[in-house]
């Protein structure tokens, strides 16, 4: 496993404060508040928290939670029983902080800052995960908003909020309970949709006795959607991902393209690192059984004795590895596609005798024009896993017309060590091991059906599993007449 550092700010049970402001002055200042931070306004007139009939009551409200909650006692045993009256700070310091106790390793380098939830101000974009544990409920809702548009910004672009709180069991509107804001699950999800959170995951849950305490509400958000495919059945499911590297989690693949290809490190350092390769076979260790396996695969996909008639395309082919061992076995030309010169220049001294009329193509592979019906096999081998989705998918829709009638995709790609999970990998360039049933998604959308699938059988020990696909255009796709050699 990975370790890595997570920087997290806990909120839980602050003195809390409002201004002295004439009611109405007090949404408007808050609306500055969230205007300056936002670039635009969030409150309108039918806004204004109904829970509050003065400026009076709001302070007044406010005053009694800070009064209840500096009395309170603050060992997590009190909560439940009896127990010693302390600090609420020093009660986190002991749990996490740099103590003579086994605790001290925890979190020797957090920060405590005693302050009010309005008052403080993080760092910009300094945090994986934000913590608002039973403390929404002593916000009103525009406090509430111009904290988790503060938390927002202060999220690192893949960083979560984590939310837990009392809810109400129905409605619409929060009530005053106690010195408490109760609020129902729909309202939580409107004041975070208002600043910009996308709902990652909620639920919620009851202590016991059920009949004496109240339903807890979870939510966590972030700044991105979640991403989410259609299987085949109909099952909805999302698009959750890890870096290999650091650790980090991706609650949304569109939000890991969206920053990875924003700041142009993802295209820019895949091309680096293959310029700085030496053209040569990498891994030859296992390069004979990935060419003998996938060579095997392709078998029953031709008929004999028509190779001399038939031409193939290698999208992403290197050194002409594939092209050599296993496209010239069924096909009598290779054209092949790679952005690298160096890598050409090798494949075509080594196909030279067996590929005369073959073509070498300088290009990335979502770039080159595709001849309308001029492919019978189109192989896209250990590529898509340099590829964004949207040039994965452009590269597939390109495919489609440039087979032949009878023609086939091979695809063969790596897939993540964690079924559900898609695999984000910084040791090869950058790379990703995208989930089957995403692969199965982008082919429907390309309007591809699989004719056939099958694992590679022989591999290293410990490596990720490797799957190929054979691939038809639906409208020549015929169902095999057995079951897949493997499911």
């Amino acid at each position: 496993g990975h370790l890595f550092l997570l920087l997290a700010v806990c909120f839980s049970f602050a003195p809390l404060g409002a201004g002295n402001l004439v009611f109405h002055e007090y949404y408007q200042q808050k609306d500055k508040e969230l205007t300056k931070m936002m670039g635009t306004p969030v409150y309108g007139e039918s806004d204004v928290d109904p829970l509050w009939q003065s400026p009076e009551d709001i302070d007044a409200w406010y005053g009694e939670v800070k009064d209840f909650w500096t009395d309170i006692n603050p060992s997590i045993g009190g909560m439940i029983e009896e127990g010693g009256w302390e600090n609420s700070r020093a009660m986190a310091k002991s749990m996490l902080g740099p103590q003579p106790y086994p605790y001290d390793t925890l979190n020797p380098e957090g920060q405590y800052t005693e302050a009010t939830v309005q008052a403080f101000f993080p760092v910009e974009e300094a945090y994986d995960l934000i913590c608002l544990q039973w403390t929404a409920s002593y916000l009103a809702d525009a406090d509430l908003l111009v904290a988790l548009t503060k938390f927002r910004k202060a999220l690192k672009p893949h960083g979560l909020i984590f939310i837990k709180d009392s809810i109400l069991k129905g409605g619409v509107q929060a009530q005053k309970v106690d010195k408490r804001i109760m609020r129902p699950h729909s309202l939580y999800e409107a004041l975070l949709r208002k600043v910009g959170l996308h709902l990652v995951k909620k639920a919620e849950h009851g202590l016991q006795p059920e009949a004496h305490t109240n339903r807890m509400g979870m939510y966590l958000a972030g700044k991105h959607p979640v991403s989410t495919i259609t299987t085949e059945d109909g099952e909805e499911i999302p698009l959750m991902g890890v870096d290999s590297e650091s650790g980090e989690h991706f609650y949304s693949m569109k939000g890991m393209w969206a920053e990875e290809l924003k700041k142009k490190q993802w295209n820019k350092h895949v091309k680096e690192y293959w310029d700085q390769r030496e053209a040569k076979v990498n891994n030859p260790e296992i390069a004979g059984i990935d060419l003998e396996e996938s060579a095997q695969f392709l078998e029953d996909q031709f008929a004999p004795g028509q190779r001399f008639k038939r031409r193939g395309l290698d999208l992403g082919a290197g050194v002409g590895r594939v092209a050599q061992g296993v496209l010239l076995k069924y096909v009598y030309t290779v054209d092949l596609v790679d952005q690298g010169a160096h890598f050409l220049r090798e494949a075509r001294n080594r196909l030279s005798s067996r590929n005369t009329n073959g073509q070498y193509v300088q290009a990335a592979v979502q770039d080159v024009d595709i001849p309308k019906g001029h492919y019978d096999l189109i192989c896209i081998q250990y590529t898509a896993l340099y590829l964004s989705d949207e040039d994965l998918l452009k590269v597939l829709k390109n495919a489609v017309p440039g087979l032949k009638e009878g023609g086939i995709v091979f695809f063969k790609d790596n897939l993540p060590m964690n079924p559900d999970k898609f695999q984000v990998n910084r040791d090869s360039a950058f790379n990703i091991f995208r989930m089957e049933q995403h692969y199965r998604w982008l082919f429907r959308e390309a309007g591809l059906q699989i004719s056939k699938e099958s694992p590679q059988l022989q591999w290293l020990e410990g490596a990720n599993p490797i799957r190929m696909f054979a691939l038809r255009p639906e409208e020549y796709y015929q169902p095999p007449a057995g079951d897949d050699e493997d499911n």
